[in-house]
């Protein structure tokens, strides 16, 4: 990628009213990022979503001057970008409509190459017992070698970096901030050994952004989208790893929470999570590696299509996909006479098999072997 393609790329982030919704639907009426910005006022307010009001601040922004200092922060820190176009952008998280635009990232994060990815999250002020729990689910998955993603705040993330980082797995830290700083202060030597020992920080937000704590809620979409599953550890039902959980929940994926004592104020929103059905109980990591259909001897290579078992829903979109190039999920789900979601935990599991794969614009097909 140029350094004017990245420019263009990262002022888009600075266009005032802009988000990741909007930024698609300007990319798509325009034909490429670098075009926005040759728009004159009137081409721009008629593009749907814009209107005049929101055309003239886009104009008079100074959306390339801030990407400028953007550009030079990313040279000089080592930080890489991922824009939502690039093949290396995580597959799982370009499924959920509030996908970032970008994102920066620092360490390695291949997520193509990560085939078990989980989310564990928890309170902030965890119990003894939660600590306990934390630690034995991913001791528990070690032989699976997954990904542990988590939000590098106090209590149930560090926890969730630290014993995997202790049990040589890869973590990822999702950040609720840019790469210049590190919140909080005191986990900024876990966030060096997350980076030293092939993980990686990533996060949505540019360097130097007013923070505030709607930034740390939109990260969560962001640890769920991310993930196969998401694990509450222990939480409260106002935590904030409840609003992680009901994300992951509305994108289709697996959804599992520890129980907690009726009298234990701590371990209230994960009893309400599966009291509801949102959530799945377990006891320990195997529970969860069930859940997933992890089998204990990890395949080098990819099962091949014929010998992979599936279920008789996954057998009946395979047998509608043969019919078709590709296939818009909505039509999918009149098919199968089911809801979108429902059809996109299908969706999701036969992906992740490398039997399908997703198309822009929300198709699949059937993967080319």
């Amino acid at each position: 990628m140029s350094s004017t393609e990245l420019l263009y790329r990262l002022a888009l982030l600075f266009l005032p009213g802009v988000g990741p919704v909007l930024g698609r639907r300007l990319i798509s009426y325009v034909g490429s990022v670098e075009k926005i910005f040759a728009l004159k006022h009137s081409a721009l307010s008629q593009i749907p979503g814009v209107g005049e009001q929101l055309a003239r601040k886009i104009v008079n922004s100074k959306a390339i001057e801030r990407a400028q200092k953007e550009l030079r922060f990313i040279k000089n820190n080592d930080i890489n970008v991922v824009f939502y176009l690039d093949e290396d952008y995580p597959k799982t998280l370009r499924q959920i409509d509030t996908a970032p635009l970008m994102l920066f990232v620092k360490g390695k994060c291949d997520f193509s190459s990560f085939e078990r990815i989980i989310s564990v999250v928890g309170t902030r002020s965890p119990s003894a017992y939660g600590k306990t729990i934390c630690s034995s689910l991913i001791k528990d998955l070690v032989i699976y070698e997954p990904v542990i993603v988590s939000g590098l705040a106090y209590g149930i993330d560090s926890e969730a970096h630290s014993v995997a980082l202790d049990n040589g797995l890869r973590t990822v830290a999702v950040l609720g901030h840019g790469l210049d700083m590190i919140y909080p202060a005191s986990n900024r030597q876990l966030a060096e050994k997350i980076i030293s020992n092939n993980g990686c920080l990533i996060t949505e937000y540019p360097s130097y952004s007013r923070v505030d704590k709607t930034m740390f809620v939109r990260r969560n979409r962001v640890i769920a989208a991310l993930s196969l599953a998401t694990v509450i550890v222990e939480s409260s039902i106002e935590g904030g790893a409840m609003i992680t959980a009901r994300y992951a929940a509305n994108y289709g994926r697996i959804v599992a929470a520890f129980p907690g004592r009726i009298t234990d104020t701590s371990f209230t929103g994960c009893n309400l999570l599966i009291k509801t059905k949102i959530a799945h109980l377990i006891e320990n990591g195997e529970d969860l590696a069930q859940l997933l259909n992890w089998q204990k001897e990890v395949k080098q290579q990819k099962i091949p299509f014929s010998e992979i078992s599936l279920t008789n829903e996954e057998k009946e979109v395979v047998d509608i996909l043969r019919q078709f190039t590709k296939i818009h999920i909505d039509q999918l789900a009149i098919k199968l006479n089911k809801t979108v979601s429902a059809v996109l935990v299908i969706m999701f599991n036969l992906e992740m098999n490398g039997i399908i794969e997703q198309l822009p614009g929300n198709f699949y097909a059937l993967k080319k072997v």
